[in-house]
């Protein structure tokens, strides 16, 4: 019954706090839900045009795989598609997911523990530090990716000391692979771990076959669907992030190795993830010499042995460790952290559901057995350790819900405010910009991504090298594009290249903490463009919220 209650109080909490932020947001925005990234935008419009269009892209007419989570695009065209368009469904299914991870994880710290006050602490430390709310307000796929991770490294270690072979495990494993690759190609990281786990299974050969079959056929599809469509194997915003030259050897190591080094000091969570992980796999080693994963004192007395009362598998926590190791090594190699915390999530959480509670639990039973500290002060050191792997934690979560207050106000006074002025200035007219998410979906301007994320033409000119400012002007040409709204740093050269250009204005807004810079330019390429785009935001002056700064230049 206590533990039902304590369950029950975790996600009425985790709620309260989300009707307040939710309340929060429509008194900061003039009544109107603002997610906290443009991002989030993007698959609404992908999922209401194919929906609306038969079409995947952000305008009607034109192919474009703009997402890096095809599964949670799909979740939505198929919510959609049964139930009508709402643009709250992102909103309510992160709340789904978040609760469930709050059922989840409180289920394994059940294994650990039957103290009601630290079970509540660690539901709260996995709330506030993943973080949780603040993923809940981006809309997007970052929840249930964790969510699909935890359930695939448990499901994993379960299977690979199960001996017997039965059909229901590969079942199980394809379902998950199939799901999890498709919810952030990031999850390419875990799917590695998971084949180097297997390395000494029984079935390792199997079980291999099986994670790469059902990790490649359903992106064969989805590849082979985009390039039908004139689109690429891979969604757009995969193929960017390889765009340049092929790099040197010393770029290469530069670029992937030590920068990966860096990433992981500048991330101090995952420094401290990562490093008490090595400690206990050390520690785990060490018992292992002292006899069958019994804890003896070091000063080699056979006969004084202490015991650990936790119902686990040794075995299978150095695997659930081995792979958060090699998960979050690839992942600062390979991928990005930060931008809204969001990246990261995933390793944030399963540090946080399945090590820390494990790790707590060790240093609490070890400081109990006096005979195992064998330097002085030595259980103090074990406390101040546990709390030096949980600080960056809390100071992350803090960081998090403090940059909330923020995000939706920065995306509902930039991205939002020009969207209802292209829908009510410029529809139908041809608009180059960076940020296209809100503009697309809430604007009937014909959107041209002129960063190439939902545009194969100025995607492939960057990927295959032949992109410059002088195509970047024939290809607005042939879109008779003559206004742009764009982030002025993004392209410089671009503005260079072409003396007419004309900087018609700005619009700056405050307290930035999520758009890519805090001042948006609008250019015309021509005089007829500059004055109809001059007039156009000197109307729209007028109604635009106080704190944002609207600057005419001619």
């Amino acid at each position: 019954m206590k533990k039902a209650i304590l369950l029950s109080l975790a996600i009425f909490l985790l709620l309260l706090v989300v009707y307040f932020y939710y309340n929060y947001i429509l008194n900061s925005c003039s009544g109107q839900f603002i997610y906290s990234l443009d991002d989030s935008y993007i698959h609404l419009s992908l999922a209401k045009n194919f929906v609306d269009n038969g079409n995947i892209g952000i305008n009607s007419e034109e192919f474009g795989l703009a997402t890096s989570s095809p599964l949670w695009t799909a979740i939505l065209i198929l919510i959609f598609k049964i139930f009508g368009y709402n643009e709250l469904v992102p909103f309510y299914l992160n709340i789904l997911i978040a609760v469930l991870i709050i059922i989840y994880a409180y289920r394994i710290i059940q294994r650990y523990y039957d103290n009601l006050t630290l079970s509540i602490t660690l539901l709260l430390l996995v709330i506030i530090s993943i973080p949780i709310i603040p993923m809940i307000f981006i809309g997007m796929e970052h929840l249930l990716h964790l969510l699909l991770s935890c359930i695939f490294i448990e499901s994993i270690i379960k299977l690979k000391t199960n001996s017997q072979k039965k059909i229901t495990n590969f079942l199980i494993l394809a379902v998950l692979t199939s799901l999890l690759s498709l919810v952030r190609y990031e999850a390419i990281f875990l799917i590695i771990a998971s084949f180097i786990i297997f390395y000494k299974s029984k079935h390792r050969f199997q079980y291999w076959i099986t994670i790469a079959f059902f990790t490649t056929i359903p992106h064969i599809i989805i590849g082979l669907y985009s390039i039908s469509q004139g689109g690429f194997f891979l969604p757009n915003p995969i193929i960017l992030k390889g765009f340049e030259e092929t790099p040197s050897i010393i770029t290469f190591i530069h670029r992937y190795v030590y920068s990966g080094v860096i990433n992981l000091v500048e991330n101090t969570h995952l420094f401290v993830s990562v490093i008490s992980s090595f400690t206990f796999l050390i520690f785990f080693y060490l018992q292992r010499q002292y006899g069958d994963y019994q804890l003896r004192a070091i000063t080699g007395d056979s006969k004084n042995k202490q015991y650990f009362y936790f119902n686990q598998n040794v075995n299978q926590v150095k695997d659930t460790i081995t792979i958060f190791i090699i998960t979050t090594f690839l992942h600062l190699q390979f991928a990005k952290t930060g931008w809204f915390y969001r990246y990261e999530a995933y390793l944030v959480g399963v540090f946080i559901i399945f090590l820390l509670p494990l790790f707590i639990k060790l240093v609490l039973e070890y400081s109990k057995n006096s005979e195992l500290i064998i330097i002085p002060k030595g259980r103090l050191y074990l406390i101040i350790f546990l709390f030096l792997i949980i600080i960056p934690f809390i100071h992350r979560g803090i960081e998090s819900h403090n940059r909330l207050r923020f995000a939706p106000i920065n995306i509902y006074e930039q991205q939002y405010q020009i969207s209802k002025f292209l829908d009510s200035y410029f529809p139908d007219q041809p608009v180059g910009m960076n940020d296209i998410g809100l503009s697309s979906l809430k604007s009937k301007a014909k959107v041209i991504d002129i960063y190439g994320l939902a545009d194969n033409h100025i995607a492939r000119a960057k990927y295959s090298g032949f992109y410059s400012p002088e195509y970047f002007y024939d290809y607005l040409n042939k879109k008779n594009c003559t206004i742009l709204i764009i982030f002025e740093s993004w392209f410089e050269n671009e503005i260079k290249y072409y003396n007419e250009l004309i900087r018609v204005a700005t619009l700056k807004i405050q307290n930035n903490e999520v758009c890519g810079m805090d001042e948006v330019s609008f250019y015309a390429i021509n005089l007829t463009s500059a004055e109809k785009l001059k007039t156009s935001l000197e109307k729209y002056k007028e109604i635009l919220p106080k704190t944002v700064n609207l600057r005419i230049l001619i």
